[in-house]
């Protein structure tokens, strides 16, 4: 395995995990701050969907 495969592999994992980092307390303030879902709610919601993304994500791109 070269070294430029590693690099760009972890720097790929950082910027997804940076963004996942930074859009789910974004997702949860919004529906909260509008009182569309009560905190406790919208924690748990972003919990999930996260995961699903995840698990979707990791299936359509293990097909291509």
């Amino acid at each position: 395995m070269s070294v430029a495969l590693v690099i760009i592999v972890v720097l790929m994992l950082a910027v997804i995990f940076v963004n996942g980092w930074t859009d789910a307390p974004n997702a949860i303030a919004t529906a909260v701050s509008t009182r569309v879902l009560p905190p406790s709610f919208a924690v748990k919601m972003a919990v999930v969907m996260n995961f699903l993304g995840a698990l979707v994500k990791t299936l359509l791109s293990s097909k291509v």
